[in-house]
């Protein structure tokens, strides 16, 4: 089996929380298993890079130098929602994965006027399906670690998404959610 853990979380924001996390939880996760390389996938999507933007003054420099310099991170960066493209790299590389923490699975849903009635319409920096909600694609164990859903309103959750999103959290060995 490979001894190289794998991290999806959000890492790569100009926000000292979620940077704090991804370090604190990649420490936790070698002082617990010193036999393993931990690693964060680097996966940097669009809508999230776009809202955030450049590094532009010493706080944000000095945050993108840690993230860059700091944080062990993998060799390839993904920018793009592709599950295959991540789910492959994941399969090839990885011993397990761990997803989490911070609101990586938090989504919007809008509802909006259609023809024969209302129909939820996603908005927002992540849509669903996307990598942080790995399914049967990804064959290594799986462990959600503080996962949290933000703001998101199940409620507003199409029926055929919250199948599809029961169904890949099946395939998790553990979940923990915040």
């Amino acid at each position: 089996m490979k001894k190289i853990l794998g991290v999806l979380t959000l890492h790569s924001v100009f926000n000292e929380g979620a940077v704090l996390q991804a370090f604190s939880l990649v420490k936790h996760l070698q002082n617990n298993f010193p036999d393993w390389k931990v690693e964060i996938i680097d996966y940097r999507f669009a809508s999230l890079l776009k809202a955030y933007g450049s590094p532009k003054d010493r706080r944000t420099l000095a945050l993108d130098d840690f993230i860059a310099n700091a944080l062990p991170l993998s060799g390839e960066r993904f920018f793009n929602d592709k599950d295959r493209d991540i789910s492959d790299f994941i399969n090839k590389r990885y011993g397990a994965l761990v997803v989490g923490s911070d609101e990586v699975w938090d989504l919007y849903y809008l509802r909006r006027k259609r023809y024969l009635g209302l129909i939820y319409r996603q908005t927002g920096r992540l849509v669903f399906p996307n990598p942080y909600w790995p399914g049967a694609e990804v064959d290594v164990p799986k462990a959600a670690y503080a996962a949290c859903v933000g703001r998101a309103d199940w409620t507003k959750i199409p029926g055929r998404h919250r199948k599809e999103m029961a169904r890949r959290l099946s395939t998790f060995s553990v979940l923990g959610v915040r």
